[in-house]
């Protein structure tokens, strides 16, 4: 095989790419449970915000609740997670966390870099939400 990606204006198919490997990795670990992975075809309804927004991986406990019965609109992740770029990264890390919060069922939020094996997970407990990283591959990420 060729070179995949030659330039940087493709980082959005790195994007694309990660996401897809994190939903596939994501339903063969749930499979057998309650709960459901999806990508970002569906917009995530935030009623207290009036905003939809796209976020790329989602993860339900059970059946995503849909916004007025819209098919495409969806109101209650337990998990988001979100592809870091440069053109992103201030906004999901700040504007979006900020509004997914409003989010009751919400309790999981990972924010992965594109180009180097770093990740941020946010846990909602008790006193607050919980901050840690992980920055090398030979970690692991256990979700709540």
């Amino acid at each position: 095989m060729g070179q995949l990606y030659s330039c940087q204006g493709e980082l959005s198919n790195t994007t694309n790419r990660i996401g897809k490997n994190i939903l596939t990795y994501l339903t063969l670990v749930l499979r057998d449970t309650q709960f459901e992975p999806i990508n970002s075809d569906l917009r995530l309804w935030i009623p207290q915000h009036r905003q939809g927004v796209y976020p790329d991986v989602m993860v339900f406990d059970s059946e995503p609740q849909l916004n007025d019965n819209r098919f495409e609109e969806v109101l209650n992740p337990v998990v988001i997670v979100e592809i870091l770029s440069p053109s992103t990264a201030y906004y999901d890390r700040h504007g979006k966390f900020c509004i997914y919060r409003s989010i009751t069922s919400f309790t999981e939020y990972l924010l992965l870099e594109q180009d180097e094996p770093f990740v941020e997970r946010y846990s909602k407990k008790t006193e607050g939400w919980l901050m840690s990283d992980f920055n090398s591959l030979e970690q692991s990420i256990s979700l709540d």
